[in-house]
């Protein structure tokens, strides 16, 4: 059965079906339903992969280390963004090649800084620790690139993080006039809907804003 797709407002039913009205622009929320979960084909297969709307195990710990198994349905929301710049993929693709150039790519407010020691060799496995700051708070992130198909797409994964889940497809492909950089992230946040409404979709958004913005600033614009 092929994932149900709808926008929902947080924490909105009517008989116990999510309420179809809309929330943040650009934003889609899966709604959970029947299936096997595919995760790891979106993680690390070729081409653009869909996160069916499935329950997810989490295993977590507790404040006393005992762990415990939350078979709870996650809500997975989707952020797309793409932008024409004015160089071709071959030219472009070196850039995200070097994980340190992320740096000029994050929002200075995220305060966010690459902590692995260089070079870093980019490719399936690889695993990059970083340090940043979320609404002020201190947040050590890591993440590992499951799939690397240079120069046309490369995904990456956080294996720890704030978020409830996260997977970040980048894709590049040239256009008449250059390239077209396109991400799509999907991720999970603790509290579901409420708080994507509430603080995080508001923020990934504008991080990506930010980001397309300084990719236009350093290789101009394609459009």
């Amino acid at each position: 059965m092929p994932p149900i797709r709808r926008q929902v407002y947080p924490g909105g039913s009517i008989g116990g079906q999510p309420r179809a009205v809309p929330l943040l622009s650009g934003f889609v929320e899966t709604v959970p339903g029947p299936g096997k979960p595919e995760l790891d084909r979106l993680i690390g297969g070729s081409g653009t992969c869909t996160v069916p709307a499935v329950p997810v195990s989490i295993t977590s710990a507790d404040r006393w280390g005992r762990r415990a198994t939350d078979r709870t349905r996650m809500r997975i929301f989707e952020l797309n963004s793409e932008v024409e710049v004015a160089r071709r993929t071959v030219d472009v693709f070196p850039f995200f090649s070097d994980a340190f150039n992320l740096e000029r790519l994050t929002p200075p407010w995220l305060r966010f800084q690459v902590v692995t020691p260089g070079p870093i060799r980019m490719q399936a496995g690889t695993r990059i620790e970083y340090r940043l700051r979320l609404r002020g708070v201190p947040v050590r992130w890591i993440s590992e690139i499951t799939a690397w198909e240079p120069p046309h797409r490369f995904v990456d994964r956080q294996v720890k993080g704030p978020y409830r889940l996260w997977i970040h497809e980048h894709r590049f492909r040239d256009s008449g006039n250059g390239a077209i950089c396109e991400d799509t992230v999907r991720y999970a946040v603790w509290g579901g809907a409420l708080v994507n409404w509430l603080a995080v979709g508001r923020d990934v958004k504008r991080i990506f804003d930010y980001r397309r913005e300084k990719l236009l600033e350093i290789f101009g614009s394609g459009a």
